[in-house]
């Protein structure tokens, strides 16, 4: 694509999966979100693998040790880092044309307009720009730009301003000027008129908000070759999954858990861990923050049956959590028995 052009992204519904979400009872869910699983890497894996995918370091936040591993028995520390990653793919789209998305984008500073604030004491060693920049890129060859939720984003800071907020004495230009930005229905409107329980944990409303590069999806998405956005809800009511398939298999990038041993709390090395889930019979270890316990549990279900074996070791499958919990000295005892760290696979170049 030309860096001054854009054209909108085309896109096919998965309904396989939006079918397998109006299961009901809740319990023959599961069985039908793994059948429609099967369908999804049918699709994924039909044509060529994603031309590059490159995921770097962003943002080192510190979240409660409780949240992050939750149901572990003890945490020797009250917090624990975890690392943002930035995830940058190279692919066709359904037309034909080349596509540069970047998918999570997250931005630490907030204007803390309407009293709300991003979490505090964010450390930040490169910018989404800087992180582009690394990999040969502008914020101008981005096409197309996927949020899994907004929970402690700010969309004002990405999509840009039509009135200044906070201390700003002039509006925000867009962080990435062409890109069209995904984000689920039910994120934006969440945003628009928050649940008073919720208030805490968005960090900033939709006044003001461009909407000109918004583009408000519903369902699971086939965005082109060996690309796919899932429906996974839970973490929040609006949460997106990244499906790709790659050199190295497909994989799932998740905000649904900080750490493998959420997918697999079978081989969890964490005090407590195993027994919680074998008491209760649940198949994954569904977050302490969660909205809806029981729609996490099953959306990462299907994101486990998505994802391929890790090649390293085929016990663990290769869901990437977008935020992922890092070794820290203070809390060695508090690590994930399986660290993913990333996926890096093609050329990265811009469209």
């Amino acid at each position: 694509m030309s860096p001054t052009t854009r054209t909108d992204l085309p896109t096919r519904p998965l309904e396989a999966v939006d079918d397998a979400w109006a299961t009901w009872p809740r319990g023959d869910r599961p069985a039908a979100l793994r059948a429609a699983a099967t369908e999804v890497r049918a699709r994924l894996t039909a044509a060529a693998p994603v031309a590059a995918v490159r995921t770097l370091d962003l943002v080192v936040e510190p979240l409660p040790a409780g949240t992050v591993i939750p149901g572990v028995r003890r945490a020797p520390v009250r917090t624990v880092p975890v690392v943002h990653r930035l995830v940058v793919v190279r692919f066709t789209d359904l037309a034909g044309a080349d596509r540069v998305l970047v998918w999570d984008p997250r931005v630490p500073d907030s204007p803390a307009a309407d009293g709300a604030t991003l979490p505090a004491a964010l450390t930040r060693p490169d910018t989404v720009t800087s992180a582009l920049h690394l990999l040969g890129l502008t914020p101008e060859d981005v096409d197309v730009c996927g949020i899994g939720h907004l929970h402690g984003q700010d969309p004002r800071l990405l999509l840009g301003t039509e009135v200044p907020i906070g201390t700003d004495r002039a509006v925000r230009a867009p962080l990435l000027p062409r890109a069209e930005v995904l984000v689920a229905r039910a994120e934006t409107d969440t945003l628009r008129a928050p649940h008073p329980s919720q208030r805490p944990r968005y960090a900033g409303a939709m006044h003001g908000v461009r909407t000109d590069l918004l583009r408000e999806t519903e369902g699971s998405l086939l965005l082109g070759e060996g690309v796919a956005v899932l429906q996974t809800p839970g973490h929040t009511a609006g949460h997106r999954s990244l499906a790709l398939a790659t050199r190295e298999g497909v994989w799932v990038v998740s905000g649904n858990g900080h750490v493998a041993d959420a997918w697999h709390p079978h081989l969890s090395r964490s005090p407590g861990l195993r027994e919680r889930v074998e008491a209760t019979g649940q198949e994954v270890l569904v977050g302490a923050d969660a909205e809806s316990a029981l729609d996490q549990h099953d959306s990462m279900v299907l994101e486990r049956a998505v994802a391929d074996a890790h090649r390293t070791d085929p016990r663990w499958r290769t869901v990437l959590p977008v935020a992922e919990l890092v070794p820290a000295p203070r809390a060695w005892s508090l690590r994930g028995a399986f660290l993913l760290g990333g996926v890096n696979a093609g050329v990265l170049r811009p469209a």
